[in-house]
C-alpha cells in the first residue's frame, strides 16, 4: 500500500534557499572526496596573477581542479591554463596559460601574441609581410570567456548618461543636444544630418578592481605599467528603427580603424564591415525596424568581427602589422553614429580582450622540452616575461649563490624588487633556489655577479591543466 508522507499531508520540506544550495554542496564535497586522488589535485589561487578570471588571496582565493592525466590524454593547446613547477624555484607551483611552445619564437606586439617557428630570421615586421609570423587567434568560446566588462566610473554608467552629462563623456558631431533626449542609456532624438558620438577617455587598461570580491589580496610586483594603448575590444548596442548606425574601433597598434555599418531596408537589413574606409564584405541579415537587436563589433586577434543578435554576421583578418615598440601617439577609441533620421539606440557595454604588455623583453625563442606562459593579469603578474635568475657572491667564503631574482619561496607571496633585498632591521637577505636564507649585515658583504632572463618552464615539470573552479560554490564551473 502506498504510504503518504510522515508528519502530515504535506510532509516536511526544506527552506527554499536550502533546496537550491543543497544539491550543489552535496556534489561539491562529493568531488572534494574523490578529486585529490593519484589523477587529480586541487589548487589554491593565492597571487593576482590570473584576476579577473581566478581570484587570488592571501587567505587562499579560488579552489580549482587540476588534472593530471589532461597531458597524457589530450594534447594541451595554446592560450590554455596549466599548473607547473617554477623554474626557479621547483618547491612553488604556478598556474599560468600557456602561449608558446618547443622550437617557436614569441612576440608580445601591441597586446597580441605573434608566433614563427625558430628557423625564421629576418625582423619582426619581414615576418608578418610574408606570413612566416602570425597573430595567435583564441577560440571562440575562450575569447567569450576571456572578455571582461570594462567599468568606465561605475556599473551603471552609461544607464546614467544624461542631456547634461553626455557632452563630458563623447565629443558630438553633427547633432546638437536640443536634438536628442537620453534615459536610462537610451539615446532618442532626431538628427537633421550625419552624426556621431566619439568615447573621448580612451580605454581602461585593466579591468576595475572594483567588480573584484572585495578581500585582502597579496602585494605585488610585477610587470611596469602598459606600454600601450588597449585596441582589442567589443562594443555592444541596442537599436531599433529605419536609420542606419555606424560603429568604429580605432586601434592605436596599428594606427587603424575597423567599422560596422548598419543599414535597415523595407525588407530587412545590410550589414557592412571596412577596415580604414575600404570595405572587407557585406551581407544581408532579416530585421524588424520595431524590434530592439543588439549590434556587435570585435576587434581582437587583429580579426575583426560583427555580431546581430548574439551571432556572428561578417568576420574578416585585418592583416596588419603593429608598431614595433613605445607608445602611439594617438588613443585607442570608438565611437557610435549615424545618418539623418530618427535615433533609436541604447548604450550595453564596453569589453576589452586581455591585453599583453610588453616589457623590457618581447621576444622569446622558446628551447626543446620548455613553454613560455602569461598570466590574465597581463599588468601584474609574474610570469615569463619577468622571470631572471641571479647570481652573488659571499664577499666573505667567495661561495657562488644562485637565486630568483624576486626572491621568491614557498611560504612568502610578496615578491621583492630584488634579491638579495633590504630587512627593517637594514641586514640584507637572499633566497637561494632551494627557498633557504641567507643573510648579510650590509650591501657590502655580497656582490652581484651575473642576472640572466630565465623566462620558460619545462613540460617534464607541468603538473596538470586546470579543469575547473570547485569553490566558492558561486564561481563553480568550468574553467577555460
Amino acid at each position: 500500500m502506498p504510504r503518504g508522507p510522515i508528519g502530515g499531508a504535506e510532509g516536511h520540506r526544506l527552506p527554499g534557499p536550502v533546496r537550491q544550495v543543497l544539491p550543489g554542496v552535496v556534489v561539491a564535497l562529493c568531488l572534494l572526496s574523490v578529486v585529490d586522488t593519484l589523477w587529480f589535485d586541487v589548487f589554491s589561487i593565492r597571487t593576482a596573477s590570473m584576476e579577473p578570471s581566478l581570484r587570488g588571496r592571501l587567505s587562499g582565493g579560488d579552489q580549482v581542479v587540476v588534472s593530471r592525466l589532461h597531458q597524457d590524454l589530450f594534447t594541451i593547446r595554446r592560450f590554455e591554463p596549466v599548473s607547473f613547477r617554477y623554474p626557479n624555484h621547483r618547491g612553488v607551483g604556478y598556474l599560468k596559460r600557456v602561449v608558446g611552445f618547443e622550437h617557436e619564437q614569441i612576440w608580445l606586439r601591441g597586446g597580441d601574441v605573434w608566433v614563427g617557428d625558430e628557423q625564421f630570421g629576418g625582423s619582426f615586421e619581414e615576418g608578418v609581410r610574408s606570413g612566416r609570423i602570425v597573430v595567435a587567434k583564441k577560440p571562440f568560446e575562450l575569447q567569450e570567456a576571456l572578455f571582461h566588462e570594462l567599468v568606465v566610473k561605475d556599473e551603471d554608467y552609461f544607464r546614467k548618461l544624461s542631456e547634461a552629462t553626455l557632452p563630458e563623456a563623447f565629443l558630438i558631431e553633427g547633432v546638437e543636444i536640443a536634438q536628442l533626449s537620453i534615459d536610462r542609456g537610451r539615446l532618442g532624438g532626431t538628427a537633421t544630418a550625419p552624426w556621431r558620438l566619439v568615447w573621448k577617455h580612451g580605454v581602461p587598461d585593466q579591468p576595475d578592481s572594483r567588480r573584484l570580491e572585495a578581500a585582502p589580496r597579496p602585494a605585488f610586483a610585477g610587470p611596469p605599467t602598459a606600454t600601450e594603448e588597449v585596441g582589442d575590444l567589443s562594443i555592444r548596442f541596442t537599436v531599433r528603427g529605419p536609420s542606419s548606425v555606424e560603429l568604429t574601433i580605432f586601434d592605436p597598434a596599428t594606427a587603424s580603424t575597423s567599422r560596422a555599418t548598419w543599414s535597415p531596408h523595407a525588407d530587412g537589413s545590410i550589414v557592412a564591415l571596412s577596415l580604414n574606409d575600404r570595405e572587407l564584405g557585406r551581407d544581408a541579415v532579416a530585421y524588424d525596424p520595431r524590434d530592439w537587436v543588439e549590434l556587435r563589433l570585435d576587434r581582437v586577434d587583429h580579426r575583426i568581427t560583427v555580431f546581430v543578435a548574439g551571432k556572428p554576421v561578417l568576420a574578416r583578418d585585418d592583416f596588419l602589422s603593429p608598431a614595433a615598440g613605445g607608445r602611439p601617439a594617438a588613443r585607442a577609441s570608438w565611437s557610435v553614429g549615424g545618418n539623418a533620421g530618427p535615433i533609436a539606440i541604447k548604450f550595453q557595454s564596453l569589453h576589452r580582450d586581455l591585453h599583453y604588455v610588453g616589457t623590457e623583453r618581447r621576444w622569446f625563442s622558446v628551447p626543446a622540452g620548455c613553454g613560455l606562459a602569461l598570466g590574465d593579469n597581463t599588468a601584474g603578474s609574474a610570469d615569463s616575461r619577468v622571470w631572471k635568475r641571479v647570481v652573488i657572491q659571499d664577499v666573505a667564503t667567495g661561495e657562488m649563490l644562485t637565486g630568483d631574482s624576486a626572491g621568491v619561496t614557498a611560504k612568502e607571496l610578496l615578491l621583492h624588487a630584488t634579491n638579495p633585498h633590504e630587512e627593517v632591521d637594514g641586514t640584507h637577505v637572499f633566497i637561494d633556489l632551494e627557498g633557504r636564507e641567507h643573510r648579510f649585515q650590509s650591501a657590502q658583504d655580497y656582490r652581484i655577479v651575473e642576472t640572466w632572463p630565465s623566462p620558460y618552464f619545462r613540460w617534464d615539470e607541468v603538473e596538470g591543466r586546470c579543469l575547473a573552479i570547485l569553490f566558492p560554490w558561486s564561481r563553480a564551473g568550468v574553467f577555460r
